[in-house]
């Protein structure tokens, strides 16, 4: 798996071969009804945001989103701290394919590419039903807490958070 920057090709690839658990969770969250929607803007507010690439195929978009507000953080995740960031990814069906490399992979990039270094944690919410990506999260070495009403229609969400252990 390589990483490289986001390019509008990439988000409509990523959008047309969306996961379906990433479609729901969207619509879900947000109340994006297109995927090509959710990816756009998370792209545009994120700090800084990848294209993960297998096999010359979009695999994921992924991203780190700067909280300027950390009442949001105390609030769901009874956590204080300076520098919080909402890390997301969207996922194609290409991961469907390649599991286990996308796992591996995946990790190896958030140790290597330390792209955790400038925040205190990160965190975002991922839907009950998008099991896939809560074990992802608990096997990168996020914590999923008990579920919430989130979004819109108040669906149950887990909310995730992964620390800086040398804080």
């Amino acid at each position: 798996m390589r990483l490289a920057q986001v390019r509008s090709h990439d988000m409509v690839e990523l959008a047309d071969h969306m996961r379906e658990a990433d479609v729901q969770e969207v619509r879900a969250s947000g109340g994006y009804q297109q995927p090509i929607d959710a990816v756009f803007l998370s792209v545009e507010i994120s700090a800084q945001a990848r294209t993960a690439f297998i096999d010359d195929r979009v695999a994921a978009i992924c991203g780190v989103v700067l909280v300027r507000d950390g009442s949001l953080i105390e609030r769901y995740f009874n956590r204080r701290c300076s520098y919080p960031g909402v890390a997301w990814a969207l996922t194609s069906q290409v991961v469907d394919l390649h599991p286990l490399l996308f796992a591996a992979a995946s990790r190896r990039l958030l140790e290597e590419a330390d792209w955790l270094a400038p925040y205190d944690l990160v965190c975002n919410f991922v839907s009950a039903e998008n099991t896939p990506s809560l074990r992802w999260l608990r096997w990168l070495g996020f914590e999923v807490l008990e579920p919430i009403p989130f979004g819109p229609r108040d669906l149950p969400f887990h909310p995730v958070v992964k620390e800086r252990t040398d804080v």
